[in-house]
């Protein structure tokens, strides 16, 4: 192909089975594996051990690591790291409750200094490529993700539940497009190339 061919992660399905299935039909230029948590994977927990199989093509797969604990996440990456992977992926994205709750996913884009120390340590633990899964913006999904429920389901109101978590979350970027007024109301702001200004190495 002209470009990569990306698999790219998808909980309950990025898994070896899947990749090789993907594989009879050509394979992708890279594969990205579940979410693998850092500290049972440590543990050496049986669905880590799962998810971390990295057949059928070890040198085009990406491992996804999630986790609240920045220590955990290093020495994790640096084990992974050391299997001949394609590279380490840190999921700072995901809004799922289980995972918010233990300070992983999104929870991490609620405190800066945190989510740099955090992928300063793990650039430090791995050799290879290192990579971010992130939002553009984290306000309603750290929120809903605190509250147990979905970002996008309405509260009883009509008003998303997260306007009142607003102060402990960061204010959404300019490059999702819209802007917070700061009275519960967005306004269409500059569109900019977010493919462009997300990407680069760590």
């Amino acid at each position: 192909m002209s470009v990569p061919f990306i698999l790219a992660p998808m909980a309950t399905l990025s898994h070896r089975a899947y990749r090789e299935l993907a594989e009879d039909f050509g394979g992708c230029d890279m594969s990205f594996a579940e979410m693998i948590g850092a500290a049972p994977f440590l543990n050496g927990g049986r669905f880590e051990t799962w998810y971390a199989d990295p057949l059928p093509r070890p040198d085009r797969l990406v491992y996804q690591l999630v986790g609240g604990d920045a220590q955990l996440l290093a020495r994790a990456a640096a084990i992974l790291d050391g299997r001949g992977t394609a590279g380490i992926d840190i999921n700072m994205g995901c809004s799922a409750p289980d995972i918010v709750r233990t300070g992983g996913g999104v929870r991490w884009m609620a405190d800066e200094a945190a989510a740099r120390s955090m992928i300063g340590g793990v650039r430090s633990a791995v050799k290879g490529r290192l990579s971010v899964k992130l939002r553009l913006g984290v306000d309603e999904d750290l929120a809903a993700g605190r509250r147990g429920r979905s970002p996008d389901a309405p509260s009883a109101d009509g008003i998303g539940e997260a306007e009142e978590e607003r102060p402990l979350a960061f204010r959404r970027s300019p490059a999702s497009g819209t802007e917070d007024t700061g009275d519960g109301k967005r306004r269409r702001g500059q569109r900019v190339d977010a493919r462009r200004t997300g990407e680069g190495p760590l």
